[in-house]
């Protein structure tokens, strides 16, 4: 279970590399570093989310594939062995490597539906802080309350 933990850990951690050194990455894709990088017509939150998708996509089916392969296991385990008074109780490690992949299969089809929620927050998380747009508020925007006037400017 330790191992499943760590493989999924390391794999979110290279997808959180990969989206936060993204330009660097695509600068080091080109042929000549003077060239200009790739702008897309689709916004950076669609992108984010698709990627979110594409991680939860891979857990559910990596999830899928383990448990198949020990309920397959286990019923041949039983089947095979069925007449055999003497056999041994299933290894104690099987329920929690069951439990384990159905919660990879849960949590990456939470990740994989709920992409568009995560980047949200992710959003929000950034803009923590800083007063948003006071239209999306709903607020009165002649009403300047001066604190949190927004980002600082670039350097």
């Amino acid at each position: 279970m330790v191992m499943v933990i760590a493989t999924t850990g390391f794999q979110f951690v290279m997808a959180a590399i990969l989206r936060i050194f993204a330009d660097k990455i695509a600068r080091l894709a080109l042929a000549r570093p003077q060239q200009q990088v790739f702008e897309s017509d689709i916004a950076a939150s669609e992108w984010q989310a698709l990627a979110f998708s594409v991680v939860g996509v891979w857990q559910v089916v990596t999830g899928l594939i383990y448990l198949s392969h020990r309920t397959t296991g286990i019923v041949s385990y039983y089947l095979m062995d069925s007449t055999n008074p003497t056999r041994a109780d299933l290894p104690a490690d099987t329920m929690g490597w069951l439990l384990s992949e159905g919660l990879r299969v849960a949590l990456g089809l939470a990740l994989m539906f709920g992409a568009r929620g995560l980047v949200g927050l992710i959003r929000r998380y950034r803009g923590i802080g800083y007063d948003p747009d006071p239209s999306a508020l709903a607020l009165d925007p002649s009403a300047d309350s001066g604190a949190n006037p927004g980002p600082p400017p670039a350097a």
